[in-house]
This record gives C-alpha cells, sequence and structure tokens, in this order.
C-alpha cells in the first residue's frame, strides 16, 4: 500500500469542517431561537433591516437569547474536550500519533450527523444540538488534532526547519477556514442548512480516508502497553512535563511559562472572537447575510494563508527574523484587529478590517514552534500534550466569558468585548519584549558556561 508523511491534507480538511461548523451551528442556533420567538416572515424582517432603533428591542432579545444557548453549547462542547484531550495524548506514546488524529475526525463526523439532522427538523428545541456537541468534545475536538498532528510535524522535521514547517501546517487552518466559508455560505444564502452540512460529511469521509494511507511517524510502544489510565497521566504527562520543566535552567523556565501565558491569552481571544462575532456582524446596522459572512470569513482566512505564507517565505527563510519578531508582528496586529472591530458600523469597515489578519495567524504557530526547539525529540509528545490541554482550557473559559459579557452589554456596548480584547492583545505583546530579554540572559548564560567548561578543560590538560 502506498504510504504518505504529509498530515497537512487531514488538517485541511478538519479545519474546513471545523470552521463551516462554527458558522453554520451558530447561525442554526440563531435561526432557531428566531422562529421560537416570532415567525419565519418577521425573522427575515430582523435579519435584512439595518435599521437599529426598528426592530432593536426584539433583535436584542434575539441576539441575549442565542449567545446564551451558544455559551450552553460552548461549556457541554469543551468539557468533555479537556477531558479526552487529556486521554488522548496521554496515550501519544503508546498507541502512536497516527490512532489519536482520527479520534476527532470521527467526532466531526458525528456531531455533523447530529447538526444536519436539527437542520432537517428546524422547529425541534436548540437542546437536541447538545448531544452532537458533548460528542464532538469527547472524542478530542480541535486540540487533539492539532496537538497529533504537530507532534507528527515534529517527528518527522529537522529543528532548523521547524518553526517553517510549523507556519506551513497552520496554514492549512487557514486555507481550510478560507475554503469552508466561501462555499458554506454562498450555499446556506440559497440553498439552506442541509447542503452544506452534506457538503461538510462528504469531506470528513474523504479525510477518513486518506488517514489510512498515512504512515506512523512514532510506533507504538508495546512494553507499555498494561499501564493504567492514572499511571500515564501521572508519569507521562504531569511528572515528565514537570521534570521537562525542572531540569532547565531558571531563565529558560521563566521563558517557558511566559510562552505558555502567551499563548493561553492568545488562544482565549481566538474562542472568545468566535463565541460572539457572528452575533455582533449580524445584528443591526452591520446586519450580515449568510452570503455576506461567508465573503467575510474567507476572506479573512485568505489573508491569514497569505500572512503565513508570506511569514515563511520570506520573514524566516530569506530574511531570517525570528520567533520573537513574529511574536510582536501577531501581537500589533491582534490589537489593529480588535481595535478597528470594535468600532466598526458598516459593511465596508468590516471587509476592511481583515487586513490586519495578515498577522494575526502567526501567533499560535510561532509559540508552537520556539517551544518545540527547546526540547528533545523524545519530549515532543508530552510538550504538545500539555499544549492541547492549554487549547482546550483556554477554549473552555473564553467561550462562556465571551458570551457572558456579550449578553450584559448587547443592550448599551455591543462593542464591549473587543475593546477587552485589545487589551489582552497588548497585554501579550509586552510579554514579547520581555521574551526577548530572557533569550539574550540565557545566550549569555550559556557563554558563560562554555567559557567555564573551557578553563576547567585547560586546567586538566595542564595538570594532566
Amino acid at each position: 500500500m502506498v504510504e504518505s508523511r504529509y498530515v497537512e491534507p487531514v488538517l485541511l480538511g478538519y479545519m474546513f469542517f471545523l470552521y463551516s461548523a462554527m458558522t453554520l451551528s451558530q447561525q442554526l442556533v440563531y435561526r432557531k431561537t428566531c422562529i421560537r420567538q416570532f415567525n419565519t416572515s418577521y425573522c427575515h424582517l430582523i435579519s435584512e433591516s439595518k435599521n437599529e432603533t426598528l426592530y432593536k428591542h426584539d433583535s436584542d432579545l434575539i441576539q441575549k437569547e442565542t449567545s446564551q444557548w451558544i455559551m450552553y453549547l460552548s461549556i457541554i462542547r469543551t468539557i468533555p474536550a479537556v477531558i479526552s484531550t487529556l486521554v488522548c495524548t496521554a496515550y501519544f506514546d503508546l498507541v502512536g500519533r497516527k490512532r489519536i488524529m482520527i479520534m476527532p475526525i470521527i467526532g466531526a463526523t458525528l456531531v455533523t450527523i447530529s447538526d444536519l439532522a436539527n437542520s432537517y427538523y428546524l422547529s425541534s428545541s436548540i437542546v437536541w444540538m447538545f448531544f452532537g456537541a458533548f460528542l464532538d468534545g469527547l472524542f478530542g475536538q480541535f486540540a487533539s488534532i492539532l496537538a497529533s498532528a504537530f507532534a507528527y510535524l515534529a517527528d518527522t522535521t529537522s529543528v532548523e526547519n521547524r518553526t517553517r514547517r510549523v507556519i506551513l501546517l497552520e496554514s492549512m487552518v487557514f486555507l481550510g477556514g478560507c475554503i469552508a466559508e466561501i462555499g458554506t455560505g454562498q450555499l446556506l444564502q440559497h440553498y439552506g442548512f442541509l447542503p452544506p452540512f452534506i457538503m461538510v460529511l462528504l469531506v470528513l469521509v474523504m479525510v477518513i480516508i486518506y488517514w489510512f494511507f498515512l504512515r506512523e511517524s512514532y510506533p507504538p510502544t508495546d512494553g507499555e502497553s498494561k499501564i493504567g489510565f492514572f499511571a500515564i497521566i501521572r508519569e507521562k504527562l504531569f511528572k515528565r512535563g514537570y521534570k521537562m520543566i525542572s531540569d532547565q535552567n531558571t531563565v529558560r523556565r521563566r521563558k517557558i511559562i511566559l510562552l505558555w501565558l502567551y499563548f493561553f491569552i492568545a488562544l482565549f481571544m481566538m474562542a472568545g472572537t468566535i463565541s460572539v462575532l457572528l452575533l455582533f456582524i449580524l445584528r443591526p446596522p452591520i446586519s450580515f447575510s449568510p452570503a455576506n459572512i461567508g465573503f467575510f470569513l474567507a476572506e479573512a482566512q485568505a489573508i491569514k494563508f497569505i500572512g503565513s505564507l508570506f511569514a515563511n517565505c520570506v520573514l524566516i527563510r530569506v530574511l531570517g527574523w525570528t520567533d520573537n519578531s513574529i511574536l510582536l508582528i501577531y501581537g500589533i496586529t491582534s490589537m489593529g484587529f480588535y481595535l478597528s472591530l470594535a468600532f466598526s458600523s458598516t459593511t465596508w469597515h468590516i471587509y476592511l478590517l481583515a487586513i490586519w489578519n495578515a498577522g494575526t495567524g502567526l501567533g499560535a504557530p510561532a509559540v508552537r514552534g520556539k517551544l518545540s526547539k527547546m526540547f528533545s525529540k523524545e519530549d515532543q509528545g508530552v510538550l504538545f500534550s500539555l499544549i492541547g490541554c492549554i487549547e482546550t482550557s483556554a477554549a473552555l473559559v473564553a467561550g462562556p466569558v465571551a458570551s457572558a459579557i456579550y449578553k450584559s452589554t448587547v443592550s448599551e456596548i455591543p462593542n464591549a468585548v473587543f475593546f477587552i480584547f485589545t487589551g489582552c492583545a497588548g497585554i501579550i505583546t509586552c510579554f514579547v519584549f520581555v521574551i526577548y530579554h530572557l533569550d539574550k540572559s540565557e545566550k549569555k548564560y550559556e557563554e558563560l558556561n562554555e567559557e567555564e567548561d573551557g578553563e576547567e578543560s585547560r586546567v586538566k590538560a595542564i595538570n594532566s
């Protein structure tokens, strides 16, 4: 059988599902909420109106209730995802990367079937969507597939090429999102919910077929197969993870902790934005249609894809920019994005602010690449397991927090949450300067150790 060592198609297909599901499921909740309160014709009038005062009371009512349902779905999806991510990533070294990688794809298939049924029975209760969301989280969701994909990449790349390949792999996230948003937006606008969900299901089937041809990058360890689950969690994740950090010098430990904080805040902003952005652009005066939403999100993902390729091919490969420079770009462009979004009030404002996305897709892969270089190949599985746990924890906190803030402020200050995210982006931008200082301190520390080792060698040579 012909085998492949390219993990990019798997991530591309999964991200096609993820971005399609995020857009479609939130609009499905919005539509179900409106139909539950009013009739279909009146819902159409509300969604089409750009007058902030004409349907303000009813529009705010739908926004608040939809935000609450999205918060519930986020919690139901993310709590089992935190546990399943621990389970899946703890078994990295025992069953290999490939077997863990298929779990979230199975979950994605199940939730797509669930959403397909819920869109067919449009007047059914939103509670029925909880079952699909729970199953999606139970199989590991996005954190497990990202952890397994990046661990697979770390197994098959050299240290010198890792950041470049990590950014290339991360660009599959944006490419998948771009293709998904264009297709689902147009299908939803003209044909309703059923065709886009069927398209997503077909893509997932193709990903499963490709997975069978993917070669394992880290063969399973048969000698440890009888170790219990809790022993694996304790020994292979927490104890080994603690040892990985404690074995580092003081400067590097501080840098690792700061990078993890940077990563958590960046994922917090991203997950929070996913929870409220769609509602913000659905309300007057913006009042985007499904096609407008598709075009905007596709534009945003396309610009992220172009930005990641430019960073990979030009900034890193040609100009030799460091990871810290990429982290700084992410912080500055994130501040620009959220501040521009907060002040957006027209259609062209929304389309124009997507330009900032040229840099907002660089933060997470740069952190992964920088952390990956600090540890040996044997520690990559544990490292990406810990990163996966941070990812799901950020999503668990961000979704409910952002939804609660939006629900509380939508009537008076609907853009309040984006001002908060602007402040978060400012904080991680400051982190970069501290990390740069720690890098210089670590370099001096290593040079000093080399001089001391050289002096000891000369003394031994003289004495002998």
